[in-house]
């Protein structure tokens, strides 16, 4: 058996989970190196609203405040939007461990893992469905929690 053998045994993946898996190694690096980059605002209230967020002194968000907005991106994917709206006025999110204080956090990192998953499915015509953008979101948490180890994890 020669040393290239273990080669012809692998078996070719598919272009889009080639494209996926590359797009959550970006996302959970962004979040890494906190805060992540936004080319362009929706609105000027945006920018403003989320601007705490962006000072030199701003501390990333907790481990469950990632999961969380991980998990509302996810639904949101899943067009589950009665899951979101729950959530969102049932205040669950406290419950699963969001402090008040990063109340803000959660709305900026879900909008912008959305906005992401939308860009990506804009960029590739339409080619990566939702059910695709659901599972490189699962990837990029998985990733961001193996990068950082369990600081991001909430079930540490």
């Amino acid at each position: 058996m020669s040393r290239w053998d273990h080669l012809f045994a692998l078996k070719p993946k598919p272009l889009t989970e080639v494209l996926l898996d590359e797009v959550a190694g970006l996302l959970s690096q962004e979040l890494t190196d906190w805060p992540p980059t936004v080319l362009d605002w929706s609105s000027d209230a945006d920018r403003r609203r989320f601007a705490p967020l962006f000072e030199p002194e701003a501390k990333p968000p907790g481990p469950a405040t990632v999961h969380e907005a991980f998990r509302l991106a996810r639904w949101e994917m899943q067009r589950d939007l009665l899951a979101i709206d729950s959530y969102m006025t049932g205040t669950q999110w406290r419950s699963a461990g969001v402090a008040d204080s990063e109340f803000l956090a959660l709305l900026f990192l879900h909008t912008w893992l959305v906005e992401q998953m939308l860009s990506l499915s804009e960029a590739t015509e339409g080619r990566i469905k939702r059910t695709q953008l659901d599972q490189c979101l699962e990837r990029a948490e998985q990733r961001l929690v193996r990068i950082s180890g369990n600081s991001w994890n909430p079930t540490a």
